[in-house]
């Protein structure tokens, strides 16, 4: 009886682990993502330089494995000049590896450049991020992998690590609205936040959705539609009210730019 038991067990958790994995193929009555226009991308763990840049650069292009899988995005991030220190701009020389192992998806960015910001790690549940790890292969920076979780409460995401509250997202008709970034101060207390809001969706479908591991796409994957409107705003904590303190930052895609968003193959 104790082997029927192990042995159904074991079934069970091969079948589990294959169906994770079925989780990131392109079903067969679906259509694969072949480009993506470089437009709402958002690459809030690097410095984007402002000074170089790759002028022929205008979308990503993804290849996939037997299984139907992305598991190479051409288009990445690019070391900027030396005096631009620290920054990364996005060029198609650059390219994303991309491997899985049962709910387990391993990204290495900027895989053939001799200086590359980070390696990352998602760990996908039926559509649902539930972690994420980030380690930095910039060099002179600490290596130690930084780990995100994500806990779900009716339409909100709550990003944590180490515990401490770094993001809160809120989802409404299927679409992100909303991103809370909480900001501490020295002791570890609540001194600010920015809040981002996504808005003016359109009802062209958002094939990078649940993608969360496509570098630049992260926010974009929770949604499944195409925002055309960002609006960012910064705020003090003072005497327990949030104060607005100034610094902004908006931007707007108008239609020509977001239409037809992604080349598809429907084979």
């Amino acid at each position: 009886m104790k082997k029927c038991i192990f042995l159904t067990l074991a079934f069970l958790s091969f079948l589990s682990c294959s169906r994770n994995e079925d989780d990131f193929k392109t079903p067969q009555n679906e259509c694969g993502i072949v480009t993506a226009k470089t437009y709402n991308y958002q690459f809030d763990d690097v410095t984007i330089s402002t000074s170089s840049f790759d002028v022929n650069f205008s979308k990503f292009t993804f290849e996939y494995d037997s299984q139907k899988r992305i598991n190479k995005v051409i288009g990445s991030l690019v070391a900027g000049s030396s005096g631009d220190l620290g920054a990364f701009y996005l060029s198609n020389i650059a390219s994303d590896e991309i491997t899985y192992s049962g709910n387990t998806v391993s990204v290495k960015v900027s895989v053939n450049m001799t200086t590359r910001p980070y390696d990352k790690e998602f760990v996908i549940d039926n559509g649902k991020i539930i972690s994420r790890k980030v380690t930095s292969k910039y060099p002179f920076l600490n290596s130690d992998p930084v780990i995100y979780t994500y806990g779900y409460s009716g339409n909100q995401i709550l990003e944590k690590t180490n515990d401490r509250l770094i993001k809160t997202l809120t989802v409404e008709n299927g679409n992100l609205t909303k991103v809370i970034k909480w900001r501490y101060d020295l002791n570890g207390n609540v001194n600010g936040k920015i809040e981002v809001v996504y808005s003016d969706y359109d009802t062209q479908e958002n094939l990078l959705k649940g993608k969360f591991f496509i570098n630049g796409a992260f926010y974009m994957a929770f949604s499944k539609n195409i925002y055309h409107k960002t609006d960012s705003k910064s705020y003090d904590l003072e005497n327990g009210v949030y104060v607005f303190n100034g610094n902004f930052y908006n931007a707007t895609f108008v239609p020509t730019q977001t239409s037809n968003y992604f080349e598809k193959n429907c084979n």
